[in-house]
Parts: structure tokens; sequence; C-alpha cells
């Protein structure tokens, strides 16, 4: 699986993976390069938001410049008789994960096995969804695609292409544009399972927060004493979403 690349929606960041480790990030804007230093080997291949916020080889996440975020624990040791060494790697069982993606803002990570695919949450590594199937996917280099809402799941399966539709993808929060605010200011939210309707509190106090698409909000932070405040999301629907201390207050 070594050696895949993907890129950004507008092109400027590419990543391109290397089974033996140094998987690396190269900027067309400054036209250089940035080893990925989430001590990851590109065992199932690499993947790039389309907004360019998260990078990840395997089962490691990187921001734009390499640096090292944070991992999820390698799902091969989750599931019986997927256990090996993965030295040599022509040992690795290539054929039991497929290779992952992520969607648009770099909230969420799709990854397929044969015979199900699951939704890991990027910021909190978690599993949101494990979705079964009848039809089994197939062992092609990039058997997974999602549509930039994430709700759409492409598949090639032994059936031809398998489509999922989820209604709505999980609710999550990818990044801010601003971590840091005072009150009336307005930050953007980029993540997954926006929908009209959806409210948010900042601190516990009411937020304003105005629907652009399923993938982005804005908030207008309300006044709130200084210091890390908890963002929560909540749908029309029940589903809600806390991101931890997600904007400082001065």
């Amino acid at each position: 699986m070594g050696s895949a690349n993907e890129a950004t929606a507008d092109g400027t960041l590419a990543i391109v993976g290397a089974e033996e480790g140094g998987s690396c990030l190269y900027s067309s804007t400054s036209n250089a390069f940035a080893l990925v230093n989430n001590n990851t080997i590109d065992y199932y291949g690499v993947a790039l938001s389309g907004d360019g916020n998260i990078a990840a080889v395997s089962n490691g996440f990187s921001d734009p410049s390499g640096n090292a975020l944070g991992s999820l624990a390698r799902p091969a040791v989750q599931y019986p008789g997927t256990t090996v060494t993965p030295y040599p790697l022509n040992n690795y069982p290539m054929n039991t994960l497929k290779r992952p993606r992520l969607n648009t803002s770099g909230s969420l990570y799709y990854w397929a096995y044969p015979n199900w695919f699951e939704i890991f949450d990027v910021q909190k590594g978690t599993l949101r969804l494990r979705f079964s199937l009848s039809e089994t996917i197939e062992d092609v280099e990039t058997p997974l695609a999602v549509d930039p809402s994430g709700s759409l799941v492409f598949l090639i399966t032994g059936a031809g292409l398998t489509v999922v539709d989820l209604g709505t993808a999980p609710l999550s929060i990818g990044y801010l544009s601003s971590t840091t605010a005072t009150a009336g200011t307005t930050v953007q939210l980029r993540g997954s399972g926006f929908t009209a309707g959806i409210t948010a509190a900042l601190g516990g106090q009411s937020a304003s927060v105005t629907f652009t698409d399923a993938n982005t909000l804005t908030l207008t932070v309300p006044t709130l004493s200084s210091g890390p405040h908890d963002l929560t999301l909540i749908r029309p629907d029940g589903a809600s979403y806390t991101f931890a201390s997600a904007i400082v207050t001065q």
C-alpha cells in the first residue's frame, strides 16, 4: 500500500506515503517538503483532509507541517486473526484493513475492512460508527471514498460500486478558525453532520450560530469570563457533540 498519495482540494498541499517510514507533505506554495513525524509507517495508506488541516499515515495524525497530533490504536489488533508481527512488511495482512480516508474538514476518519467500514472521530480518537455490509470490499488501491459532507460512502465491492447513504454524517468538529476570542467575535467551525436548526453553547452560555453547510458553521462568542470554555453543539434530532476547551476567551 505504500507510496500512496493525496492532495488538498485546492492542490496546495500533498502527502506521499512510504512503507519504510519517511512519509512526507509537499507544499506547492513554498515548494518545500516536510517529514510526517507521527511515528507511524504507511502500512495501509496515507490521507489528507480536503481543507489540509489534518494528515494521516495509517493510524497516526499530523498537522500540515508534519507535527504529530495523536493516533488511534492500530485497528488490526482489535480483531481475531489479524494480529501479526509487522516485520517483514510482506507478513502484514494488507488485505485486512483497506486504505482509510479523511472527510473534507478532517473531523472524521473512514476505515474499511472486508465486510464493514468504521468511522472514527479524529479529535477524540473514538469509534463513532461501524457499518456492516453483505458485499465484500475489494482489495484494491483505493476501495473507499466519501463525498464532501461525509454522508455518502462509496465502496468498490464484489457487486461493483456500493453506495452507502448515512443520511447525515456523525456530528463532529474538526477545527476552528480561531481558538482565542473576545465577546462578539465570530469564529468559523469546520466539521461534519451540521444541519439547519443546530444550536450551540460555549462555556454553558447559549451562543448564536449560523448554518452555512454540512461542514461549516459560524459562531458568535457570548460574554464569558476569561479562560478556556467547552463548546457544545446540539442538532434538532438530539445528537450532541462537545469539544473540550475549544475557545479561550480574553
